[in-house]
């Protein structure tokens, strides 16, 4: 009996150190901002029928090859599913969200798309960046918020 009661203990223990999910990606993943501490975090809001996010695309995949976690929320709610078929469509190579974590991450409101928010290494965010970026302005956007 004693044996079971500190086997239990031990697995509260490690449950207790597993941060909480903030959101699920479209593979069903958990995903928790504070895992991602010591790095920059890229969240762009986007639509597969934005002209100017899908072309923003390939800049996210290129900047996805760096230190820098990228993410992608679709402002049309789409299922994990249907995001899923988009990632192979259009060859997204990051994350796609199922929900908006805005809120959560305290982004201001998203009043047009595309555009881009960040968290820095400490989790603070940043942003709105709004209209097509590259990924090397996106990379000078972060540098100016770090410095």
């Amino acid at each position: 009996m004693k044996k079971y009661l500190v086997a239990c203990m031990m697995l509260l223990v490690l449950l207790g150190c597993q941060p909480t999910p903030d959101v699920m990606d479209s593979d069903n993943q958990p995903i928790s901002f504070k895992t991602y501490r010591g790095q920059w975090v890229v969240i762009q809001y986007w639509a597969d029928w934005c002209s100017t996010c899908v072309k923003e695309i390939e800049e996210l995949n290129q900047l996805a090859q760096t230190s820098v976690k990228v993410f992608g929320i679709n402002v049309d709610n789409k299922t994990a599913a249907e995001l899923n078929e988009l990632k192979q469509s259009l060859g997204i190579r990051y994350a796609l969200l199922q929900s908006d974590v805005g809120e959560k991450l305290q982004l201001e409101a998203v009043s047009g798309i595309p555009v881009i928010y960040a968290l820095d290494p400490k989790g603070k965010p940043h942003g709105p960046l709004k209209g097509k970026q590259t990924k090397e302005s996106i990379e000078a956007w972060m540098a100016e918020q770090h410095a």
